[in-house]
């Protein structure tokens, strides 16, 4: 078990603002009482001066992009009067209850169910949901059970948690509780304590300092293959690089990262993680610390630059987020495009990792992008990502990283090398802040007056117009060789056959057979041992079973090792060797330019850092 270390929080608070009666929602979870994988939630009522009130809970939270309604995992909704006897209380919709009498009301009490083990239908992506593990592990995404008042909003929150000793809760804000088996949480109004999770668990915990600013890195893994120690250590180059990308100081001084890795299987069948201003949670497979360590690195590179974007640079919409009725920004290139840009870029700048392997991340941004519409203007699919455009979404980590590379070298072009797009957002954050929020329509403008009149045209055309990026002509600029249509032979090393990954034993075996692979002589169950003398491992294995090569190279040889049982129940290691042609495809190729001019190259080791 890690050391646990104090984490000093984001508010300076008076006594007048921790102890005031009248002005403060009272919220009270106990950890200890639980029923059906539902907790209770106390809410103590501040003082109410109108006679009818109602108490909502999300339809959605900012960066999920999608209707959660939490409200419907609520139960045995209650509001109690001052002398102990119940209102009646009306249902408006799934996320909201109506009130009357409400002058005389004292506390509303329900139950709320885990979401993760939820059988509902309409499954919440496990970063953005609750967990409730009797003495394991509770995971409360606050907004997953914390409400509030309409037009009350604004007023300040305490949230109380009653634990067991064993217990410690990782998140970004303050204990104000000295208990060991008790914590007190204050923020200044609803929208910071919706931005905060917490996770409780039996304690594994690490500090990093990166700069100026302090880092808690909190783990839980169900059977303790990775450690937070491990983690620190494996992420902190590269937020010690992102702190250099941004000017050699974070605009944070404390910050969460929240890790839960689960064996098994996860109830919406994905993994990942959800954003937040001073923190991120995470929900990842538990797999061998090697393994992982990529893996985490990537996701932790871009939710950790949200430090930057929606957090000091963001909409009105995003400012005063809606919860009951959410309006979407036109403006998610930014938030999530240009921050999925970072975290290759910051990579390939500092040597994380080679020039080659980050064109071959901006190679498979370029082939995932044509799965969608790409004459839909990127400002109108943003507007309308919850309903007509939501299938359009998930392009904001492909298409819309591909309009922050295109921005980043038409600024270097621009300024002669002189300025990127890095700098440009630490300027934005400068001129608006955590505090300040854009309108909208006045984005595109205010950056171009910062930057270049050139750049309007290529948001009129690229981001607001319908126009495909002009990826060759970008490329170009910084000597990058791109072929949209190269021809590769390809080659399915294994036949087609499916894989499947026993994450205890951390080995791939053959799930599915085609009727080639049954040629070659695979069997289901057949335990890979090495391909070609690598082991498969899930850093490689997309490499190792699909071969691209030269169309000068038109056959290989393949060698397979593999563990079969045999009739007595005893694997026995087996050898299939074979030759494979494969077929001949088309597909995206990029290449660094050896013979490009001196203006190319700087503006190259500008983009991609110095060899």
């Amino acid at each position: 078990m890690a050391r646990i270390y104090s984490f000093v929080g984001f508010f300076i608070l008076t006594q007048s603002f921790v102890f005031s009666n009248n002005d403060t929602c009272k919220f009270f979870i106990d950890l200890n009482k639980f029923q059906d994988q539902k907790l209770e939630v106390v809410f103590s009522l501040p003082e109410i001066k109108s006679d009818t009130i109602v108490y909502r809970l999300p339809t959605t939270v900012p960066g999920t992009y999608e209707i959660l309604n939490f409200g419907r995992f609520v139960s045995e909704f209650k509001a109690i009067n001052k002398d102990g006897s119940l209102f009646k209380v009306d249902s408006i919709d799934v996320n909201s209850w109506r009130i009357s009498n409400a002058k005389r009301l004292d506390k509303i009490v329900y139950m709320v169910e885990d979401t993760w083990h939820s059988k509902k239908q309409g499954v919440i992506f496990e970063p953005a949901g609750t967990n409730i593990e009797p003495q394991k592990n509770i995971v409360l995404n606050t907004f997953g059970f914390v409400g509030y008042i309409d037009g009350l909003k604004s007023l300040p929150i305490a949230l109380s948690v009653n634990h067991s000793k064993f217990f410690f809760g990782s998140t970004a804000m303050t204990d104000l509780n000295a208990s060991d088996t008790s914590d007190v949480f204050i923020t200044p109004d609803y929208i910071r304590l919706a931005d905060s999770p917490i996770m409780y668990c039996e304690p594994d915990t690490s500090i990093l300092h990166i700069g100026s600013a302090e880092v808690l890195v909190s783990v839980y893994s169900q059977n303790k293959k990775v450690s937070s120690h491990f983690i620190s250590e494996k992420i902190e180059e590269i937020l010690n690089a992102q702190k250099n990308y941004l000017g050699g100081e974070l605009p944070i001084k404390k910050y969460a990262f929240i890790i839960y890795l689960f064996a098994g299987n996860s109830n919406s069948g994905s993994t990942g993680a959800l954003e937040h201003s001073y923190s991120s949670f995470y929900y990842l497979e538990e797999i061998s610390p090697d393994d992982i360590v990529q893996n985490i690195r990537d996701v932790a590179a871009h939710e950790f630059f949200h430090i930057v974007t929606p957090l000091g640079i963001h909409s009105r919409e995003i400012g005063n987020f809606d919860y009951a009725n959410p309006q979407m920004s036109e403006h998610l290139w930014l938030y999530e495009g240009v921050t999925e840009y970072f975290a290759g870029n910051v990579q390939v700048r500092n040597k994380i990792i080679s020039n080659e392997k980050y064109l071959n991340i901006i190679k498979g941004k370029l082939e995932n992008a044509e799965r969608y519409n790409d004459t839909l203007p990127f400002t109108t699919m943003s507007k309308f990502c919850l309903d007509k455009y939501k299938d359009e979404y998930a392009n904001v980590y492909e298409k819309g990283a591909l309009i922050g590379m295109c921005l980043d070298v038409k600024l270097l072009s621009c300024t002669n090398g002189k300025y990127a797009l890095n700098q440009l957002m630490m300027d934005l954050f400068k001129k608006y802040g955590p505090d300040k929020s854009f309108s909208d329509d006045e984005l595109i403008d205010t950056i171009v007056k910062m930057t270049c009149p050139s750049l309007k045209d290529f948001f009129e055309k690229y981001i607001n117009g319908p126009q495909p990026l002009p990826i060759e002509e970008v490329l170009a600029e910084v000597g990058i060789n791109y072929e949209p249509r190269k021809k590769v032979f390809v080659t399915k090393v294994l036949g087609g056959a499916q894989l499947g990954f026993d994450p205890d034993k951390e080995k791939f075996f053959i799930y599915e057979l085609t009727s080639s692979a049954k040629k070659i002589g695979f069997k289901v169950n057949d335990e890979l041992v090495l391909i070609n003398k690598t082991p498969p491992l899930l850093s490689n294995v997309s490499a190792l079973i699909k071969n691209e090569r030269d169309l000068s190279i038109p056959s290989i040889d393949i060698n397979v090792v593999i563990f079969r049982k045999n009739i007595f129940g005893k694997k026995k290691e087996r050898m299939l060797s074979y030759s494979a042609t494969g077929e001949i495809q088309e597909q995206k190729f990029l290449s660094l330019n050896n013979n490009c001019s001196d203006a190319q190259m700087r503006l190259r080791n500008a983009w991609l850092g110095k060899n």
